[in-house]
């Protein structure tokens, strides 16, 4: 190699490619998702980003990245002599928009985050991303298993009243597939999400009315679990981006209006080989009561416990959607007991992870199916009814999950949202529900 020959480390080579092919790009996102489920966001000029890229460093903040709770309060007992670091994934760099209009300056690319401070040797990893890295680590290197992800996005869309001052649905088209829907328009928002997504290379399954009134769903194609989880966080973002541009709010909040359907996020779970899915879903089952605390991160949450919604006991079904899984084929599952409140790589850490633990120990599948059980079985053991109690249901079942996932991160998301729990149950209801519908 000749003195003037220059190596360019792979993550220059790839942000910089990414850069020379959209050259009205002036903006980095550094994004990543909290303990709240909150995307947050750091911004960073694109020269400062080639740079970081180039010299092999991070970005540094104050301990905050996930130490805020969904109202922005910071939780008690911030370190200040500690920082966060942001390790870009420049695998997932992609434009924030199309190349017309003000967001069109921008990228966004998905972050791991760690902690460092005086003295400490190594970062220590913090973060669900990561836990879901050693999760898909750990299925191939012990059970040689892959797995591929697709979600189901749950919408409605509001405005504020202008004479009450509070959120009120503005999409209200008959649902569950009524062409009344498609009327609204609301639709119109919709349809545009769509054509913008599909131009960014988002593979929309379909999208349709659904719940009774007022709801929108779209279907993603499967991706490999990191890929889909960072697809979601974009596809959210971009959703929300688009109808606010327009003076409304997408929300895919679990109950942003009292009394009409819910909001899920259905989660299909592919595992490959599918010889030990008795086994994979044994695991699932058996944690499945502290799942939700993962997968159904509020209180609000929790009015989904109901049958054809989240499901009501631990149980699952051939092609049944009154339980919370479904099974759809071989080594194929809906999880429906999930929303868009939860962080997604945590809760597919959490599923995936569960199911792993129960293949490694080769864990009998003790729960008939639901779709072909007599009506004189015995009831399932229900699913919780609050959040506190799947956070008193994450037992010592979890210390193999927690050693897959690594680190500390699931003693530290519990601790969280015990915290987040009592500090919003001394909040006014409605107050709660116009958060999470501006948040989520």
């Amino acid at each position: 190699m000749g003195h003037n020959d220059i190596v360019v480390p792979e993550p220059a080579r790839l942000l910089q490619d990414f850069l020379d092919r959209r050259t009205w790009v002036q903006y980095v996102q550094f994004r990543w998702i909290d303990f709240s489920g909150v995307l947050r966001v750091r911004v960073v000029t694109k020269e400062y980003a080639v740079e970081l890229a180039t010299q092999g460093t991070f970005l540094k903040s104050s301990p905050i990245a996930f130490r805020c709770i969904v109202d922005n309060a910071r939780v008690p007992g911030v370190d200040f002599t500690t920082s966060n670091v942001y390790q870009p994934d420049w695998k997932s760099i992609c434009s924030a928009r199309g190349r017309k209009g003000h967001a069109a300056k921008y990228a966004a690319v998905m972050c791991d985050v760690s902690e460092t401070s005086l003295g400490m040797q190594a970062l220590r990893q913090k973060c669900p991303r990561q836990g879901l890295a050693n999760v898909l680590r750990a299925g191939a290197d012990s059970l040689g298993l892959a797995f591929l992800v697709g979600f189901e996005i749950e919408l409605i869309i509001m405005h504020l009243s202008p004479v009450s001052g509070v959120f009120e649905p503005y999409s209200s088209g008959f649902g569950r597939y009524s062409s009344h829907g498609l009327r609204h328009p609301a639709f119109r928002l919709v349809e545009k999400c769509v054509e913008e997504l599909r131009a960014s290379g988002v593979c929309i399954q379909g999208f349709h009315t659904e719940g009774f009134r007022g709801q929108y769903e779209m279907s993603l194609g499967p991706l490999p679990p990191i890929e889909a989880a960072d697809q979601l966080v974009f596809v959210n973002d971009k959703i929300k981006s688009i109808v606010s541009e327009h003076g409304y709010y997408a929300t895919m909040s679990p109950k942003p209006v009292a009394d009409w359907h819910a909001n899920g996020q259905h989660t299909h779970v592919s595992v490959s080989p599918s010889g030990c899915e008795g086994h994979f879903l044994a695991g699932i089952l058996r944690c499945l009561r502290g799942i939700c605390a993962f997968t159904m991160p509020y209180e609000v949450s929790y009015q989904r416990v109901t049958p054809n919604e989240g499901g009501m006991g631990v149980s699952w079904g051939s092609e049944n959607r009154a339980v919370p899984v479904r099974r759809v084929a071989a080594g194929h599952w809906e999880i429906r007991c999930v929303d868009a409140t939860s962080n997604v790589y945590l809760s597919l850490a959490i599923i995936l992870g569960a199911g792993i633990v129960g293949a490694q120990r080769k864990e009998a599948l003790r729960w008939p199916d639901a779709s072909t059980v007599s009506l004189c079985a015995e009831a399932p053991e229900p699913l919780p009814n609050s959040l506190a109690d799947a956070l008193e249901s994450v037992n010592e079942d979890f210390a193999a999950i927690t050693a897959v996932v690594g680190d500390d991160v699931i003693p530290r998301y519990l601790q969280h949202k015990r915290h987040e729990m009592t500090v919003l149950k001394a909040m006014e209801p409605e107050y709660v529900r116009g958060l999470l519908i501006e948040t989520f």
